[in-house]
């Protein structure tokens, strides 16, 4: 299986100078986008790896992905790689492993200059069900697990999960389905994001009355 890849980056305009100490690491890391055409989106696993071309020792991981938690857009594979920080004074590449297929890229980071990453966006679904009931949410998409517990019997905390972005610079952006009545669905008030960490952000949810809400939410996670 033949696998292609093109590295997307925009360069950051820093004036440094050979005397000065270049900052060791990639904010955002950068965005992959691998010719899928020859990558089933029912593959069982991807690995990307960043890693040191002297002694390919790793200097990042994604670890195992399902193709659930990669994004695929106009026949193309995209994810985002970093935060990276090491010696970018050597050289490194890209290391691609699907379903035990492997595939090296070069990696275009030189001394002096620092390459980062166009923004992304992830997007999923969580299925809450009731606001004041019940333990279980169940994910799709780019979330691998959510959880809810009910402080009391009208509110309904939702922490979402997903892999680790990197940094908390992100926005999540919702929409709620209903899947159930619309009038009790409609009985709630504005959700609140709290306790946002670069893996996983809380929802906090308040019914207006005592009635069974059976709802989905529709989750975007925008960088900036």
């Amino acid at each position: 299986m033949k696998i292609f890849f093109s590295i997307l980056v925009c360069i950051l305009s820093f004036a440094v100078s050979e005397a000065q100490t270049l900052q060791p690491i990639i904010p955002f890391g950068m965005t992959v986008l691998q010719n899928a055409t020859t990558v089933k989106s029912s593959f069982t696993s991807i690995t990307i790896s960043v890693r040191y071309s002297d002694d390919n020792s790793v200097v990042w991981t994604s670890g195992s992905l399902t193709s659930a938690q990669v994004n695929f857009s106009n026949g193309d594979l995209r994810y985002d790689l970093g935060p990276i920080s090491g010696d970018f004074k050597r050289k490194m590449y890209v290391h691609t492993d699907v379903d035990g297929t492997t595939k090296d890229f070069p990696l275009p980071i030189v001394p002096y200059s620092i390459y980062a990453i166009t923004s992304g966006s992830y997007a999923g679904t969580v299925a809450i069900s009731d606001i004041g009931s019940g333990t279980s949410a169940t994910t799709s998409g780019y979330f691998t697990s959510a959880s809810k517990s009910n402080p009391t019997t009208a509110e309904s905390v939702i922490t979402v999960n997903f892999p680790d972005l990197g940094t908390t610079n992100y926005t999540p952006i919702i929409s709620i389905t209903s899947l159930g009545t619309s009038s009790d669905d409609n009985e709630i008030k504005l959700p609140l994001i709290k306790n946002i960490t670069s893996s996983s952000f809380d929802v906090y949810f308040e019914e207006t009355v005592t009635v069974t809400q059976n709802l989905r939410l529709n989750i975007l996670l925008q960088k900036y």
